[in-house]
């Protein structure tokens, strides 16, 4: 009789299958999609937003960023 409480159906006994083992998982850092802005723009993005001649729709446009990108970037270079 097979030993787990599933009947092993090719042959292969637990006891001699190979194990997989599992190392110490990678800190989080650098996953996630690249980011939208390179320095260059971000520079960009701030000139534009601090003139106020400029809408926010102008802005999105210029940069081919979302409205939450680009709240996401002013609100992270304030002061808190």
């Amino acid at each position: 009789m097979s030993s787990g409480p599933w009947p092993s159906s090719n042959g292969i006994s637990s006891a001699s299958a190979p194990r997989l083992v599992c190392g110490p998982r990678v800190p989080a850092v650098g996953r996630g999609p690249p980011r939208k802005l390179d320095a260059k723009k971000l520079k960009l993005l701030h000139a534009l937003y601090a003139d106020k001649s400029n809408s926010v729709a102008d802005i999105l446009r210029t940069l081919q960023i979302s409205k939450s990108t680009l709240y996401r970037y002013v609100r992270a270079d304030k002061p808190r």
